[in-house]
């Protein structure tokens, strides 16, 4: 993703659309016609990998029913890293019954700093608006806090030439007792696995992808000749901003929600991320995916947030009888239309019984009825509620493909590994000098693991192993 675009009327089919001056990632011009997905064939004599950030869940009230990690990581092509990312457990049994834990990626664009700093607003405010919002469903809560958010980046934007035209994409994903909700802005992705399936749940605000939406509709071929790095719709280049809401989507133990900025899935495919996903636990799946996009080229910052749901969310310390199955009904405003009527009907009851007797008791009695009925229906509709449940919103999933790890996927990751190696030996041997052996052994018994699978068609233990060998020497490089 280089450019942001404004389409107008893309349903019509008439696509103009002018250029914002935002480069993405570090300011500087790369042919946006050009091919950005450069697969290195060996690995660079010197590998410019900075230090990832990263998180995990090891031992927090949710480590028996959620497991989530993720990392960020600059890649190999950029000065700075433009993408953040949130992870949001819920505090406690109450805030996930009410509120659910919130994960979300951002990745921004504009000059070096304006980027940054449009992601980190984004990866900062959403979670703290929308925990705020406790008088909204949840889905309302998040589609006011993105928009109250993008017109807080919009603005800080416009208040310094150096920030001007920032934006970022944005991509989260709620977990609800109700399931899985999902916010999303731009072209980064939503991913679920779900047994041996790996799912797109949102549409990319993208060129290629709205013109891909449009050829369908009017029953048209499509051609692949669109750039792929112009976005549709951001936080932040314009006042106002329309979110996409999905869901909410049930929740089966298993479930395995995947974020990513596009250098991740723009360097690798849909069935890859599923196979790795199908393969690993989170926390090693994030760095392996990772690692895949770096060993792509990493052309732009990668970000990965990963999270699977067990089962039950039942915090340590908790009973039974404090996990919600559903998330609980909001009280909705008083309508005002019902209770002006109410009260002029009273006022207009009481100042006529005197005037004019005795059909004004008539009237006066009449009025004065229709106010309490109204009075009635306002309580009734307060006390009826919001709720979350038998709502849906979108259409995703979007795209389905078999997560299945198969021969092929395990032949792509023999061919990078043997392309590590070298590289991984010799900074084991520079790392230990004389202890290098066990370690190095330690990686041949994963390799030899891996080829036993191969050989004997368990491609799935296969892959899982060549994945984990192909880890170990990268955490040697790195």
């Amino acid at each position: 993703m280089n450019i942001f675009i404004n389409p107008d009327n893309t349903a019509q089919g008439s696509l103009y659309f002018y250029l914002t001056m935002c480069i993405i990632k570090d300011g500087k011009y790369i042919n946006p016609e050009g091919d950005n997905s450069e697969i290195f064939k060996t690995v660079p004599d010197q590998f410019p990998m900075n230090s990832p950030k990263s998180s995990k869940n090891s031992d927090n009230i949710w480590s028996a029913c959620l497991e989530y990690a993720a990392c960020t990581d600059i890649g190999l092509r950029r000065t700075n890293n433009q993408d953040n990312y949130a992870v949001v457990p819920a505090s406690s049994q109450e805030e996930w019954n009410s509120r659910g834990h919130l994960f979300l990626v951002a990745d921004g664009m504009g000059g070096n700093a304006a980027g940054e700093l449009a992601s980190k607003l984004a990866s900062d405010h959403v979670p703290m608006l929308y925990k705020k919002k406790v008088d909204q469903i949840p889905s309302e809560a998040l589609r006011s806090a993105i928009i109250e958010t993008n017109d807080l980046i919009h603005k800080r934007g416009n208040s310094s030439d150096d920030f001007r035209g920032m934006g970022t994409t944005y991509c989260s994903f709620l977990f609800l007792p109700d399931g899985a909700l999902i916010g999303h802005v731009g072209d980064s992705r939503c991913y679920r696995l779900r047994a041996n399936l790996i799912e797109q749940m949102t549409f990319d605000h993208s060129l290629v992808w709205e013109m891909m939406a449009l050829a369908r509709q009017n029953g048209e071929a499509y051609t692949d000749q669109i750039p792929k790095n112009y976005i549709t719709r951001c936080l932040g280049v314009h006042p106002e901003v329309t979110p996409d809401i999905e869901g909410p989507f049930p929740l089966k133990p298993g479930d395995t929600y995947l974020l990513c900025s596009d250098g991740l899935s723009g360097q690798v495919n849909d069935d890859e991320i599923g196979k790795i996903l199908y393969s690993l636990p989170p926390a090693l799946a994030v760095e392996t995916l990772r690692d895949l996009a770096i060993l792509r080229g990493g052309p732009d910052n990668i970000t990965v947030v990963v999270a699977k749901y067990l089962g039950a969310q039942k915090a340590q310390g908790s009973t039974d009888d404090q996990v919600a199955s559903s998330v609980p009904v909001i009280k909705k405003p008083f309508s005002k239309s019902l209770v002006t009527l109410s009260i002029i009907f009273l006022l207009f009851g009481l100042c006529v019984f005197p005037l004019y007797k005795p059909v004004g008791l008539i009237v006066s009695a009449l009025s004065i009825l229709i106010a309490i009925i109204l009075s009635v229906l306002a309580l009734i509709q307060r006390n009826n509620g919001d709720s979350l449940k038998n709502k849906s919103y979108g259409k995703g999933p979007y795209t389905k493909t078999s997560a299945l790890p198969d021969e092929s996927f395990a032949k792509t990751l023999m061919k990078l590994i043997s392309d590590v190696r070298p590289e991984a030996k010799e900074a084991i041997q520079n790392k230990y000098g004389q202890e290098a052996s066990p370690v190095w052994n330690e990686y041949r018994s994963i390799e030899q693991a891996a080829k036993t699978a191969y050989e004997h068609s368990k491609f799935t233990d296969a892959v899982k192993n060549y994945a984990l060998g192909l880890h170990f020497l990268m955490e040697q490089i790195r």
